[in-house]
């Protein structure tokens, strides 16, 4: 049974398409736009299920209603077919005639030198075609079936859903959702694949990030928006995983599982929820939720997670505009052993995952042992609205000790005027990179520094250490993502001040302050008293400091999840914060002043229930 197809039926958002669906298509991604094809692109046809070699519109053409109808999956019936009419196959016009490919393999030499044509398109088709022998179309090597149920195992699954949750008419909005499991009939499940189920309209639901928790919630509390508790937050940190559009939430290989249950080590979900509300509507009630297949039927393993960049909210770190690829890499030194004995261990990298914002356009990741340098993934283009994984397993790359790993994310800024902020907002940046290994149970760490600086446009991704070095760097910085260490600014070229275009320079003390959000503008007196009264904690949530206090339910729930600097900052600047790392600019708090500790306890909050994905920041 495909586990997959039957979830993404299922869902709501799947009715959409992605430029990922070209790589479950034999050569999908280098299919030769037809002569007078609209929307082509360097020659390929990006849209292959779409009247538009651009894609991303309707209507369909008769192949993509055939993918439709296959669940976007390279099936036996979508292979037989021949979807435009003109007397080939899809697979004949891909290059699979035999319907062996498989999606992640390593394709046999006849498919991989195989010219393809466009299945949806009848005018374009092959020219004195001859059919080989199908065993010269086998395959290489077959890549893992990913979240699929094993033949024999026990299928479960069960759907969790927001409790009609009143999104604000604000343009961005991070809550955090408690949901407990719901199946106590046995000790010890394993989650196979997650996906999300949006029923919010207008794409208004950015990301689910997804931890998880060592004991359950109250049940009143689940499906419900957790207020205050960060102890309880920091409780959640087990990595599970996270959602954006195009991607799922998890898929396990046939051997792995994610344990959960009531003597599993996780047994609740803590859900960070991001809305993008740019339109300012005030009558949305999110009922979106997750999808999870399970089974009692336990695997012989789990995955090992390993973050080498992950820059999500550190506003002193500055994109300038006007800039076509503009990169941000990490080089570190990788540290893997068994977490009982201690011991080295070699591991194979299952998949890469990237995340990134607006201007995000191109990702690579890339192993260097000794002198070699080996690519484990490149995403270019890379798309913000389809933030699928790669899967590389078949490919065989391992890490070990000592070796390093390059991770970059390449963003172009030439459509703006201001500098990007790395920060919380859809219209700031973020950098988040990470690979998942096998076998599980690994103690995994890589330390490093990132460095930013500018690219031409020919410049390959690879290498970028060598033609780019640190020294050369428009900004440094350190930090250990793996071991949830915060960034630490080494030294920074780019300032807000630098940016003449820009209107969002402070004046006085107010170093990269952002507006706040309209809503709590009016507040923002009592806010100031209210840190003052207490901890004077500029990175404590305004849920933390109300929790006990007589306040309407309703502003509390509006102002939860806001720390006194996002909701005020320049005036917090002025006042209560002004040695706050934010306040002062990149490197400029004075040694043993607040602005460390605060700055680290804000960064400890993001990396405590934030894998890679847009952080709430408390």
């Amino acid at each position: 049974m495909y586990l997959l197809l039957l979830a993404f039926s299922t869902l709501p958002e799947m009715v959409l398409g992605f430029p990922s669906f070209r790589s479950k298509l034999p050569n999908g991604v280098r299919v030769p736009c037809p002569n007078g094809a609209f929307g082509c692109e360097n020659g390929v046809c990006q849209g292959l299920g779409h009247a538009s070699c651009a894609g991303g519109s309707l209507p369909l053409n008769m192949f993509g209603q055939d993918m439709v109808k296959n669940h976007h999956e390279w099936t036996k019936q979508l292979c037989e077919a021949d979807s435009d009419g003109d007397g080939f196959t899809n697979g004949e016009e891909l290059g699979d005639p035999c319907c062996r490919w498989a999606a992640w393999g390593i394709p046999s030499d006849y498919t991989a030198g195989f010219t393809p044509t466009h299945p949806g398109d009848a005018n374009d088709k092959q020219q004195s075609y001859q059919r080989p022998a199908c065993e010269t179309t086998d395959p290489k090597a077959s890549g893992p079936f990913m979240g699929e149920f094993n033949p024999g195992e026990i299928q479960e699954n069960v759907s969790m859903f927001i409790d009609n949750y009143a999104i604000f008419g604000v343009k961005t909005t991070y809550v955090d959702i408690a949901w407990n499991f719901p199946d106590d009939t046995e000790d010890v499940f394993h989650i196979i694949f997650g996906a999300a189920i949006v029923n919010t309209p207008g794409g208004v639901l950015h990301h689910f990030v997804i931890t998880g928790c060592p004991e359950k919630w109250l049940a009143e509390m689940h499906g419900k928006v957790v207020v205050g508790s960060r102890e309880v937050r920091r409780s959640c940190q087990m990595p599970f995983g996270n959602w954006a559009p195009g991607g799922n939430v998890i898929a396990m290989p046939s051997w792995a599982g994610k344990p959960i249950g009531k003597n599993a080590k996780m047994k609740a979900f803590l859900v960070n929820v991001h809305f993008d509300n740019y339109a300012l509507r005030e009558d949305l009630v999110s009922r979106d939720g997750l999808r999870f297949y399970y089974t009692p039927t336990l695997r012989p393993e789990e995955l090992t997670q390993l973050f080498t960049l992950k820059a999500n909210y550190y506003p002193t770190m500055l994109i300038p505009p006007k800039k076509q690829r503009y990169f941000m890499t990490r080089e570190c030194t990788v540290d893997i052993k068994n977490a009982t004995s201690k011991q080295p261990v070699e591991a194979q990298v299952v998949y890469a995952g990237f995340h990134a914002h607006l201007l995000g356009v191109e990702m690579a990741y890339e192993r260097i042992r000794g002198n070699d340098g080996l690519s484990i993934a490149v995403r270019s283009p890379w798309y913000f609205d389809d933030q699928s994984n790669t899967n590389v397993y078949v490919q065989n790359i391992t890490l070990k000790t000592g070796d390093k790993l390059s991770s970059t994310c390449i963003f172009n800024s030439q459509g703006r005027d201001d500098m990007a902020v790395i920060g919380l907002e859809t219209t700031d940046e973020m950098c988040g990179i990470h690979v998942e290994l096998r076998p599980g149970g690994l103690e995994a760490n890589c330390g490093g520094r990132i460095w930013t600086g500018e690219l031409s446009e020919e410049e390959s991704l690879l290498g970028l250490q060598l033609k780019h070095p640190i020294t050369t760097a428009d900004g440094v910085w350190t930090s250990s993502p793996s071991e949830g260490a915060p960034l630490t600014t080494v030294f920074s070229k780019i300032k807000q001040s630098d940016n003449s275009q820009s209107g969002n320079s402070q004046s006085g003390n107010s170093g990269t302050c952002k507006k706040g959000p309209p809503q709590l503008q009016s507040l923002c007196p009592q806010l100031l008293l209210a840190v003052q009264a207490s901890s004077g904690d500029c990175d404590e949530t305004m849920g933390e400091l109300a929790m006990g206090k007589d306040i309407n339910a309703q502003i509390i729930a509006l102002i939860a999840n806001y720390t006194v600097l996002q909701a005020c900052c320049t005036d917090a600047c002025k006042t209560v914060c002004p040695h706050h790392v934010v306040c002062t600019g990149a490197g400029d708090a004075p040694t043993g002043t607040p602005a460390s500790g605060a700055s680290h306890s804000m960064h400890v909050a993001i990396t405590g229930f934030v894998p890679y994905m847009c952080a709430l920041a408390l």
